[in-house]
């Protein structure tokens, strides 16, 4: 058989599949059913999608509606695969993408908690993306634009799914983000407060830079006190029909917005501008945040880099009854099989992230591998230090309190299990495994063996880069991954393009290629709060470590009654740090 005849048997293959696909979903499938206004806002949706948004939507709301109706994951102890039958440390098999999609990451094929996707799974996966990217661009009607209607919708289409995710703000519907306050709201108290800093105007780098918008425009941001600067990603363009991505925001020393540099117009925007340009400078904003938190945070740092390294170093280099190997093992739940399926369905040419944003394909490779090259590790601990907060009240920037709590919370649980086992630095370094072990995490988090502190074999380093790990799959990602599909529930809230038309909200299409993003990002993995004794080696040390983890359990807990109270005198009560919402390792 020659290949062009196995090409004309794949392509038949794939249509044959996508007709199936289409008749069962589309025909088939029965929900509740829809009130007049779900209806009504469904004819117009539909109408304002290509046929591949409306079948990835539907294949993406059918697939975690089925694992939420088959307690997937299920209870901790039957989610966990203990019963490996090779213990002994291997080499992980592994892939790289294509030439065209590579942008520097290898993804280990099998996991030890899932078993890979069936060959229809990905079969179907593959072939909604053989559809071209094709933009639609059409707006919602404002006679629909309000809560009740989308309220509507929601409980009709994806109530199910939006129940059982783990909100990490509260009442976010009662908050009017597109506005000057709800702007400052977002940026100081929610998704956006990761990249504020304090403006520092006699470092070097401010000195030096004479494009900065702060001399440009030095009067209109002379009360400039914090910022946002996510200009980086204004080099990068964008398909026909939309705007760049890329902005500088500054607030005052009251914690309001009075400015945005918008890297497509090269222009700053103020609240004294024309209303419609001000109005679209914040749309730039918003989507900027949400672009950069989930490419960069959520997939590539979050996903790719911390848990990545951590997981393969774990599986390659440490026994399975090796004590640190069993301590690990919850942190790592799944990450190898989420990684590689978002290698195999999202990061792909015509794959989602390609088409939910408005960068051609190159682009798209181009801002991996340029996150992928400049990365460089620090840990959570040092991130309000660097960025000059440590000083910001508690009812204006609550993250800060909240995550300084969970992370000595966290390190001392790492602490308490390490020293039961190893008393000093010495122990770690004649230990058979962990030296191995912690020099291929070094390697995969790119440090510098040479040249960082990190690098040496300590108990205070493995320590902090163990409480990290933790960190990153619990609360951080959280904070990057989960929180991002409440934020996308309005049009007018947040999106993934910036239409050329002085746009304030997605477009049809972009909103439903936005949420499906979401959906894909908020699937719970198991509660960090849990029964995770099971996990333990049941040696000589046993009754120290049940005690270490009931100890653990009992701070987190604690924890949660002490956020719930600070959140009574917030200005935008969150959910981000508390133990009680939070997930075991990274989800989808």
């Amino acid at each position: 058989m020659n290949l062009s005849t196995i090409l004309v048997l794949f392509t038949v293959f794939n249509s044959a599949t996508l007709i199936l696909i289409s008749w069962l979903l589309l025909t088939k499938y029965k929900g509740k059913k829809p009130s007049k206004l779900a209806q009504k806002l469904s004819k117009i949706i539909n109408n304002g999608l290509t046929y591949q948004s409306r079948l990835q939507f539907l294949i993406t709301k059918r697939a975690i509606e089925d694992a939420i109706d088959n307690d997937e994951p299920h209870a901790c102890p039957h989610s966990y695969k203990m019963n490996i039958l090779n213990k002994e440390p291997g080499r992980l098999p592994k892939f790289r993408l294509s030439s065209e999609e590579d942008y520097g990451v290898v993804f280990p094929t099998k996991d030890e908690d899932k078993a890979n996707p069936s060959w229809i799974k990905t079969t179907i996966n593959s072939s909604v993306n053989l559809f071209p990217v094709k933009d639609r661009n059409l707006p919602f009607p404002k006679e629909v634009m309000d809560n009740k209607t989308f309220e509507a919708w929601e409980d009709n289409n994806v109530d199910k799914i939006y129940n059982s995710f783990e909100h990490t703000f509260i009442g976010l519907q009662s908050y009017d983000i597109s506005s000057d306050k709800g702007i400052s709201l977002m940026s100081f108290n929610g998704l956006g407060w990761h990249f504020m800093k304090k403006i520092n105007r006699d470092s070097d780098d401010n000195k030096s830079n004479n494009d900065d918008p702060l001399k440009t425009y030095e009067k209109e941001l002379e009360s400039a006190q914090y910022m946002i600067d996510l200009s980086i990603l204004g080099q990068f363009p964008v398909r026909q029909g939309f705007v760049r991505y890329g902005c500088i925001a500054y607030y005052n020393d009251k914690y309001d917005i009075i400015g945005i540099f918008a890297s497509h117009y090269k222009e700053l925007y103020t609240p004294a501008s024309d209303k419609a340009k001000w109005e679209h400078a914040k749309w730039i904003l918003r989507v900027t945040i949400a672009t950069v938190s989930t490419i960069k945070c959520h997939l590539l740092e979050s996903h790719e880099i911390i848990a990545h390294a951590f997981v393969i170093a774990t599986r390659e280099n440490l026994h399975f009854d090796h004590p640190l190997r069993r301590f690990l093992k919850p942190f790592c739940f799944r990450t190898i099989y989420i990684n590689h399926s978002a290698a195999q369905n999202l990061v792909g040419k015509k794959q989602l992230v390609h088409r939910a944003w408005a960068f051609d394909y190159e682009q798209v490779i181009g801002i991996l591998k340029a996150l992928n090259g400049s990365y460089k590790f620090d840990l959570h601990k040092n991130r309000f230090k660097t960025n000059g907060m440590t000083d910001v009240p508690d009812e204006h920037f609550p993250i800060q309190t909240d995550m300084n709590e969970y992370w000595e919370i966290t390190h001392q649980f790492v602490a308490n299990y390490l020293k039961i086992y190893y008393k000093d630095d010495e122990a770690l370094n004649v230990d058979k495994y962990i030296p191995d072990w912690y020099s291929k995490l070094c390697k995969g988090l790119k440090l510098d063996k040479d040249n960082d502190p990190l690098c040496e074999l300590t108990l205070d380093n493995v320590t902090d880069m163990i409480c990290n790990k933790i960190f990153n799959g619990s609360a951080w990602h959280q904070y990057v991954g989960n929180t991002i599909q409440e934020y996308l529930k309005r049009p007018n809230w947040f999106g993934s393009k910036i239409c050329d038309n002085l746009s304030t909200q997605s477009d049809i299409q972009s909103y439903i290629q936005a949420i499906t993003v979401g959906l894909l990002t908020g699937l719970p993995m198991p509660n960090i709060i849990n029964n995770w004794k099971f996990i333990l080696l049941e040696d000589d040390k046993y009754s120290q470590t049940r005690k270490v983890f009931d100890d653990w359990q009992n701070e987190l807990k604690a924890m949660s009654l002490r956020v719930i109270k600070r959140n009574e005198t917030r200005r935008m009560p969150i959910l981000f740090c508390e133990p009680s919402t939070l997930d075991c390792s990274v989800g989808v």
